[in-house]
């Protein structure tokens, strides 16, 4: 018990953190995209339980942090290596939304008649 479930929730977190990177790579200049990914990583760092411990947040916020994909994962992997515990479905049910919004595929048709397959990124908007 463990391995498994510190990979499956290292792929999930970082599937869903990679959705979240493309897609602010799809809205933003590249000079304006480096500046807010640096933040964005410095809030979810602090925000994961890595930096802080979540037992030391108010319960409204440690809430919220469980529906971030980086506050999943490092909440998944705190209990898998610090305790010997399973993930929580809460750990779970994050870390599998954030990673499904990360790549979804959708058949469009195009004007040719023919389908063809495209790649949206975290906000629906094509890749």
């Amino acid at each position: 018990m463990g391995a498994l479930e510190v990979t499956l929730a290292l792929v999930l977190g970082s599937a869903g953190l990679a959705g979240i990177g493309l897609a602010l790579a799809g809205w933003l200049r590249a000079e304006i995209n480096l500046a807010v990914t640096n933040g964005l990583y410095l809030v979810l760092l602090l925000l994961s339980g890595i930096v802080v411990p979540l037992t030391s947040l108010p319960s409204l916020v440690r809430r919220i942090v469980i529906c971030l994909p980086s506050g999943a994962m490092g909440e998944a992997l705190h209990r898998v290596l610090g305790h010997g515990l399973r993930p929580s479905g809460a750990d779970w049910l994050s870390l599998a939304l954030w990673a499904g919004r990360g790549a979804t595929p959708r058949v469009t048709n195009v004007s040719s008649g023919l389908s063809r397959l495209e790649v949206l990124d975290t906000f629906g908007q094509f890749a």
